[in-house]
């Protein structure tokens, strides 16, 4: 190889390593997403998933983890309703 070949590719990885850590760096005005709001929902599944499991975990120990399994899901439908709700105000 050629003592040029060699110079163009060295200042060729130079300029593509200084363009990838400008693309990374924050600029002057700082990170243009840090002050803007967050307005996506939360997630309330999980809340309906363990009410459920957490039913019917002590309905077995009542004797009635079909009726406990029941009263869970009321309540994690009752706790995922309220969340919706609480995001919908927030948007």
């Amino acid at each position: 190889m050629s003592e040029t070949y060699r110079e163009e590719a060295a200042a060729a990885r130079e300029d593509c390593i200084a363009w990838a850590l400008e693309k990374t760096r924050p600029t002057c005005h700082g990170d243009p997403m840090a002050d803007t709001p967050s307005t996506q929902p939360r997630s309330a599944g999980v809340f309906l998933a363990l009410a459920m499991v957490a039913g019917a975990v002590i309905g077995t120990f009542a004797g009635e983890p079909s009726l406990g399994f029941l009263i869970g899901l009321g309540t994690g439908i009752a706790v995922t309703l309220a969340l919706w709700l609480i995001d919908r105000r927030r948007t």
